[in-house]
């Protein structure tokens, strides 16, 4: 995990990771984003090799921003998200760790949190909230901030498991922070910013 953290690249340096993020309008990227990418990841699925892809990593980390693991989104050459296997993987598993996300920006006060990366660049485009992502819903759920957010703007996905999630983590946090939960009218916040544009 820790070497291809070492290997990555900025996302402008990779050709299939811009065509990703233009396709889902994420291009250009926040200027002070924190999202690497990579020319050529081994795939890897039941113990077998799979072949090597191109991919977005961003580093995990956990509430005191310590380094837990990566997460790696697998592309084509093309610029698609890997279709045959399931595209992404966090690369060590999250036992006995709090409060992990993916940082991808500097935040300092006000604070939002997503489930996933795109949904999370989405909302920040969206908005201007710097916005961190839990990976997943159930992670979402288990969010801790830290003690300099003030507020948390929870972003969260039109589906069962987005609002089930978000109303997990408000009862959660409801008297550590204040907080407010925006719901989008599509899917989720990367479809909106597609049909925003």
């Amino acid at each position: 995990m820790c070497q291809i953290l070492k290997e990555t690249c900025a996302p402008e340096d990779c050709g299939p990771a811009i065509e990703y993020l233009a396709s889902r309008n994420l291009w250009p990227l926040p200027p002070t984003h924190t999202l690497r990418a990579h020319p050529s990841v081994e795939y890897w699925d039941e113990g077998k090799s799979i072949g090597r892809f191109p991919a977005l990593v961003v580093a995990v980390r956990n509430g005191d921003s310590e380094l837990v693991t990566a997460h790696v989104t697998y592309l084509t050459q093309a610029g698609q998200k890997l279709a045959e296997y399931e595209p992404r993987k966090i690369l060590s598993p999250l036992t006995g760790h709090v409060g992990c996300a993916a940082q991808l920006m500097p935040a300092d006060g006000v604070l939002g949190i997503a489930e996933g990366i795109e949904t999370a660049l989405s909302a920040t485009k969206l908005t201007g909230i710097p916005t961190w992502a839990a990976l997943n819903s159930s992670l979402l759920a288990k969010f801790e901030v830290r003690e300099s957010i003030n507020r948390l703007v929870i972003f969260a996905d039109r589906d069962i498991a987005g609002l089930e999630s978000a109303t997990k983590l408000m009862q959660k946090l409801q008297h550590k922070v204040a907080m407010d939960v925006r719901i989008p009218t599509s899917k989720d916040w990367n479809d909106a910013l597609v049909e925003s544009t």
